[in-house]
């Protein structure tokens, strides 16, 4: 049966597995943040921002964007279309914006009805999780 995903079998049989490392972060940063890692290279695409590149061998502390640099330009080209070909960056960036408008009308209503999010602030074991944290 077809399935999404990666075998991690080479790995655990102990070779090497050339594959590429992603990463998102979408919330509390302003624009959908996409990272993709090969090999030594880091690319970071932020959404309506310049491209990060880094060189984590040369660099690991992350303070060389080779972006737009020449002789990086076929690295830069490939991370970018990987990318660009798994995610939808402008459908992304129109979802967290719903969804921040969505939060803030949730947001205001339960401030003006005086209602609270949080759920217990501890845990008792003697009581069902169900009748602690339902609503």
């Amino acid at each position: 049966m077809p399935h999404d995903g990666t075998s991690l079998l080479p790995i655990i049989e102990g070779q090497q597995a050339d594959r590429h490392i992603f990463a998102q972060a979408h919330e509390a940063v302003g624009a959908p943040c996409i990272m993709v890692r090969e090999g030594r290279f880091k690319y970071n695409y932020i959404h309506g921002h310049p491209p990060q590149l880094f060189d984590l061998e040369s660099d690991p502390g992350e303070w060389n964007n080779l972006a737009g640099a020449a002789e990086d330009a076929a690295t830069e080209t490939r991370l970018r279309e990987l990318i660009l070909d798994r995610f939808d960056p402008d459908k992304m960036a129109a979802d967290n914006l719903d969804s921040l408008y969505r939060r803030r009308l949730i947001r205001d209503v339960m401030y003006k009805h005086d209602a609270s999010w949080n759920h217990a602030t501890t845990f008792d074991p003697r009581r069902g999780a169900l009748d602690q944290y339902r609503r």
